[in-house]
């Protein structure tokens, strides 16, 4: 109601008119009395209220002590503060009269606006005696100086509400207001600060301090601007429903709620609820911001299962972020690590599956789940029907591949993985490879002296190939040898004895022979009964070297003597030693070839970091090979090129957090340009400002009202952005922002001309 006492107080000082306005009713009513120019508060000092802006205090000109003494005695006995100051000999007299002055005024102006808010009644004529019997002298102050004040009031209320839209709000002093409470710097913030606990509401706060509450209410709306204090509840919104809310009421709330999250000291339940009334005008990339900020805040602080929730609602809304989704990767990684420095396997395994749900085309998720088995091979058996079966679900065969033939690597000698890779590549009709690996199946079981199991193999490779004539031929080596009879003696004694004496000879020189021979099939015999170390393995070079130097051994052994029975023999195993060794290096071969093509494919793929790990396993089985000066090579680049991308990344999220938008804009530009295959690249969002001319020129995408010009969006450089921009009196602008150049994109829009 106060608003409608400025025409009357207007009205009466204008016509000069002698009378009594009184505020409020019964006890509690105050009376301001006209007599033509000026202006008296009958009954003033009652509040006892300290008016703003006293030197006296704020610069320690009393003690404490004496301070407190004046609050006591102002609140035991209603009076002027100048007079109380003046009596104690603390001002001078001409320090009185501007205090009394600004009292009056002061007070005048809270029995308007706190007074009239109940009723207000103008007693034309009516000048109370008191008035008359101590005469102008006292509290009176100019009429129009009064209405000035109130103007000026008005202005400041409308503010103030615009910081404490409810005056139930609780305040909690920040760290930065305790800093400057120990500096000492604000004396009035300093005397409201004591009342400010946390949970004590402003309104509360102001009543029970000495100051006038308007000045109370100043100072408190202006700690919450330079962030001393922030809220910690906002009851203008606990009411509120998205839901319910209307249409076009939605805009207002939000900007509200937006100038709320920065004062408020634990700003999380109020993003949340931004976040929903951000989906219920269709500011859909708001919200997501929303709930990542949420998401990353729960994860900075180690709160796995509310970080999940919050990425994952962001991810209900935007089901296809490659973003979001690494983010639930990440967080169900971290967990999954400790899970695993905890050594809880059934937990690291629940969060790697979880994982792979927003990533089944990761090959190293899968791969670490199976490494929580601890190579425990049965183990590994039992669910890599289940993994393959996922992968084929969602068509990706080559995956399946890739996972089955890096799982060989890590399980070289496994039987049972190799032989689910055979049949998985004979299911996708790869006839060539799954020979290959029956190959080196069978080489395995060679290996361990399993003869009926390798010649089994051989048999398929030979019912898959019919060309293959070198599997025939294994079949038919493999073949137990039978036993042939002995020669029966058929001549006479004499005969006998003399051919005994002519092969004593012949017999020593086999007996020699045999006695190298057996030496020689020693040494072959541990070869072959020793495991096959893993495959680029420093252990495996030296395997490779001793079959090197004991074939040779048995070479030279088969040239110097051909006659002897066992040259033979030792050819045999000669040509066994020397295939299994271009078996080992033709697989080795393989193995390196791959993990280049790998290397190569992911690095088409934008993916450096997988890249880079498929380099390195070639330089460590490679060893001093030929790959190894090109794997070292690459490494670096690659390195250099994801550092470089990562780091104009972090420049751009920096500028755009500190509100360098087009700094930011000019960064992402240039790391699509420069590092397009870069992870960095997928995380780009460019900030782009849409002008127009003229101005406040309502800016849509589809139904969704995303502000007035000029605007500041976020895009996702891969999405264009279709926006029309209308204007009351001008034609309506369409916009389609595809790959922009300009962190500024001007329309200018044409004034609608009427048809004749």
């Amino acid at each position: 109601m106060a608003i409608e006492l400025v025409p009357l107080l207007e009205k009466i000082v204008a016509s000069g008119d002698v009378g009594t306005l009184v505020l409020g009713k019964g006890n509690r009513a105050r009376r301001l009395t006209f007599t033509g120019k000026d202006a008296h508060l009958i009954d003033a000092g009652r509040e006892c209220r300290f008016v703003p802006g006293q030197a006296l205090f704020e610069n320690d000109r009393v003690s404490s002590a004496v301070f407190d003494e004046i609050v006591l005695a102002l609140r035991a006995t209603p009076q002027s503060l100048a007079r109380l100051l003046l009596k104690r000999g603390l001002i001078a007299e001409e320090e009185a009269a501007p205090l009394l002055q600004r009292e009056l005024i002061e007070e005048s102006l809270h029995a308007i606006f706190f007074g009239a808010a109940e009723h207000f009644t103008f007693e034309r004529g009516n000048v109370p005696e008191e008035l008359l019997q101590r005469g102008a002298e006292g509290w009176q102050l100019p009429a129009q100086k009064l209405i000035d004040a109130i103007r000026v009031r008005f202005r400041e209320r409308l503010e103030i509400a615009a910081v404490f839209p409810s005056a139930d709000e609780v305040l909690a002093i920040s760290e930065e207001g305790k800093s400057l409470l120990e500096r000492g710097d604000n004396w009035l913030f300093s005397q409201l600060a004591v009342a400010l606990n946390g949970t004590r509401t402003i309104k509360d706060v102001v009543a029970e301090t000495y100051f006038y509450p308007h000045l109370s209410y100043q100072v408190l709306a202006a700690a919450v601007r330079q962030g001393w204090v922030k809220k910690t509840r906002f009851p203008e919104f606990a009411a509120l429903r998205p839901s319910e809310a209307a249409l076009e009421s939605v805009p207002a709330i939000i900007a509200k709620m937006e100038e709320a999250v920065d004062m408020a000291q634990a700003d999380e339940p109020l993003r949340r609820r931004l976040a929903a009334f951000y989906l219920r005008a269709g500011m859909v990339d708001r919200a997501i911001e929303q709930y990542c900020l949420l998401g990353d805040r729960h994860r900075a602080r180690g709160e796995t299962a509310a970080a999940l929730t919050c990425y994952q609602e962001a991810l209900r809304w935007d089901p296809n972020s490659l973003v979001l989704k690494k983010q639930l990767v990440d967080v169900n990684m971290e967990a999954a690590e400790r899970a695993r420095a905890a050594r809880n396997d059934a937990d690291e395994r629940r969060c790697i599956g979880e994982a792979l749900r927003y990533r089944k085309d990761d090959l190293e998720l899968y791969l670490r789940a199976i490494r929580t088995f601890e190579g425990d091979e049965e183990r590994i058996l039992q669910v890599l029907p289940r993994m393959i079966e996922t992968m084929e679900e969602d068509d990706r065969r080559d995956l399946a591949l890739r996972f089955l033939a890096r799982l060989q690597e890590s399980f070289p000698n496994s039987t049972g993985i190799r032989r689910k890779h055979v049949n998985v590549l004979l299911d996708y009709g790869n006839k060539d490879a799954a020979i290959r690996e029956i190959e080196y199946l069978a080489g395995i079981h060679l290996d361990r002296g399993e003869r009926a199991e390798a010649q089994a193999l051989y048999q398929k490779i030979a019912v898959l190939d019919p060309k293959r004539r070198d599997a025939r031929e294994q079949v038919e080596r493999l073949e137990p040898k039978k036993k042939t009879p002995g020669i029966k003696a058929w001549r006479p004694s004499t005969l006998f004895a003399v051919l005994l004496v002519m092969m004593l000879p012949v017999v020593a020189y086999q007996f020699y022979a045999y006695g190298i021979y057996v030496e020689l099939d020693r040494k072959a015999y541990a070869l072959g009964d020793a495991p096959v170390p893993e495959m680029g393995t420093r252990a495996h070079q030296i395997y490779r070297a001793q079959t090197r130097e004991v074939l040779r051994e048995l070479r030279s052994f088969s040239r110097l003597h051909v006659i002897s029975i066992w040259g033979g023999v030792c050819r045999e195993i000669a040509d066994d030693l020397d295939a299994r060794l271009a078996f080992m290096d033709r697989q080795l071969d393989e193995s390196l070839t791959r993990l280049w093509e790998r290397a190569e494919e992911a690095k088409l793929r934008g993916r450096p970091l997988e890249a880079s790990n498929y380099l390195k396993q070639l330089i460590a089985k490679g060893g001093n090979t030929r790959w190894e000066t090109e794997a070292s090579a690459a490494i670096a680049e690659i390195e250099n090129y994801e550092t470089q991308a990562t780091e104009l990344l972090r420049r751009a999220r920096v500028a755009m957090a500190s509100r360098g938008h087009e700094e930011s804009f000019l960064l992402g530009r240039r790391i699509l340009t420069e590092f397009p295959r870069s992870s960095a690249a997928r995380e780009v969002s460019l900030p782009i400002v849409v002008e127009s001319k003229p101005s406040q020129a309502i800016v849509q995408s589809g139904q969704m009202i995303l502000g007035t010009t000029p605007l500041l969006l976020t895009m996702n450089p891969a999405r264009p952005l279709c926006l029309v921009i209308t204007r009351p009196g001008f034609e309506d602008a369409e916009l389609l922002i595809e790959d922009p150049n300009s962190h500024v994109i001007q329309v200018v829009m044409e004034q609608f001309k009427p048809s004749d």
